[in-house]
């Protein structure tokens, strides 16, 4: 027997209405929860809308193509990938919104950053990128407040993942 959480048939219901009130095929992905909000992509920009339903509203204002939104632990900041000239890089902006001037650029690499996960004390974004070798991914942690220098986790591979609430 299947059995659907909460959460999960709220999101469901929400994609139907959505598709229901558009001609167009669906195209919803990538899905992150806080307490209180869902953030998503739909085609190629990021959407938040009141975890109790009610009207999705854009993230940001800007014209570029966006994906993988994760809210920070705290619920207050999303990160999530923005395309720049062929490079994808990593941005943090208000999970309330606040238009393309609130989103603050963290990576600046030549290399694609698609963002996977925060640390749990909030302080640092972790992402997926293949900066170390042609092809091969791998996770680095870069710190929100003061972005400087990646630092890579201790894995030789990976492109996705999350911590352990302890950040073992």
């Amino acid at each position: 027997m299947f059995k659907l959480s909460s959460m999960a048939a709220a999101m469901f219901l929400f994609a139907v209405q959505i598709f229901a009130q558009s001609n167009a095929p669906l195209l919803i992905g990538r899905v992150t929860v806080n307490q209180n909000t869902v953030a998503f992509t739909y085609a190629g920009k990021i959407w938040t809308v009141n975890r109790n339903g009610g009207a999705a509203k854009r993230l940001t204002a800007t014209p570029n193509e966006e994906t993988n939104p994760v809210f920070s632990p705290d619920g207050k900041s999303i990160a999530f990938s923005r395309l720049n000239g062929g490079d994808w890089d990593v941005y943090v902006a208000p999970a309330d919104g606040g238009g393309a001037a609130e989103a603050r650029r963290i990576t600046l690499m030549p290399e694609s950053d698609f963002m996977v996960a925060w640390t749990p004390d909030g302080r640092e974004v972790v992402f997926e990128t293949t900066r170390d070798e042609e092809g091969v991914s791998r996770l680095y942690k870069m710190s929100v407040e003061n972005p400087t220098l990646a630092e890579p986790l201790p894995l030789p591979q990976g492109m996705d993942g999350s911590f352990s609430p302890d950040g073992k």
